[in-house]
């Protein structure tokens, strides 16, 4: 809902259509009422089909020249849809945009933690490959030209959605651009579980792209291991403790193998923290 009313509060001034689609669990009422009063295209699917049934779903019934697909944890800004609109208008080759992910601010020290690996992150996708990166391609928020989204077609097993877009989007032919000033705002995981649960479906990416696409991504996109220092090192100097300390989580969640997804089809346990906006 807050997803909802943060979208609704845009300053953008063309048209903008809201589709909801709901997998399985039936809405309360009142918040169906409450979506239905903002003018929002409620979908109730009757049967869980998970997070790929539901983002084809929504492109299959896009009429707009414009895609923008979202979760239901995350808070736009007042500008957010304006400068991923502007994105395209200045870059007509671009079939496929994302905004930067802003953590909301921290609740408990792991979080802080996390904060840490989140920098270290951003600072690694805006600089490797000048910006074209699937490190970039933050799933929660990517913005498509729809003529193009309609040929992004996925199996509904996919569990790292946004890096297969990301990379059959370059195979069709299509150009990503990442807006730094299409800002959101995401909770962090707030337990080490939750953390694991996000780190491990990372660490299936490279198979799962291989698998499906047929793509290396270590030798289509090798990554600077300078590139990791670096930024790392910016987090050392800019607050030791919590650098070391997520350093620490880092090298725990790599111990702890990458076959938590190795036979998941379609549906996982969500990292229920990320959720509390």
């Amino acid at each position: 809902m807050k997803t909802v009313e943060s979208i609704r509060a845009s300053t953008y001034d063309g048209p903008l259509t809201i589709l909801v689609s709901v997998d399985g669990k039936p809405l309360d009422s009142d918040i169906r009422k409450q979506l239905i009063d903002l003018g929002v295209r409620v979908i109730e699917n009757k049967e869980r089909g998970g997070q790929v049934a539901r983002i084809r779903q929504i492109v299959s019934l896009c009429e707009t020249d414009l895609l923008i697909q979202t979760q239901d944890d995350i808070l736009f800004t007042p500008h957010t849809v304006t400068e991923l609109v502007k994105g395209f208008e200045e870059h007509p080759n671009v079939t496929m945009e994302s905004g930067k992910v802003v953590p909301l601010p921290a609740t408990n020290f792991f979080e802080k933690v996390v904060h840490v690996g989140v920098s270290i992150s951003y600072t690694i996708g805006k600089h490797w490959n000048r910006g074209d990166n699937y490190f970039l391609a933050g799933g929660r928020c990517l913005a498509f030209q729809t003529e193009m989204a309609k040929k992004l077609d996925m199996p509904e097993e996919v569990l790292n959605s946004d890096t297969y877009l990301y990379f059959l989007n370059q195979k069709l032919g299509g150009s990503f651009y990442h807006v730094p000033s299409a800002i959101y705002f995401m909770r962090s995981p707030k337990t080490l579980a939750d953390h694991m649960k996000q780190s491990k479906k990372y660490q299936h990416v490279s198979k799962e792209i291989q698998h499906y696409l047929g793509i290396d991504i270590t030798n289509v996109q090798p990554l600077p291991a300078s590139l990791r220092v670096l930024a790392f090192v910016q987090e050392l100097l800019r607050n030791p403790l919590l650098a070391l300390c997520y350093l620490g989580v880092l090298f725990y969640t790599r111990s702890q193998g990458k076959d938590m997804y190795e036979n998941v089809t379609r549906f996982w346990d969500t990292d229920a923290s990320t959720k509390e906006l």
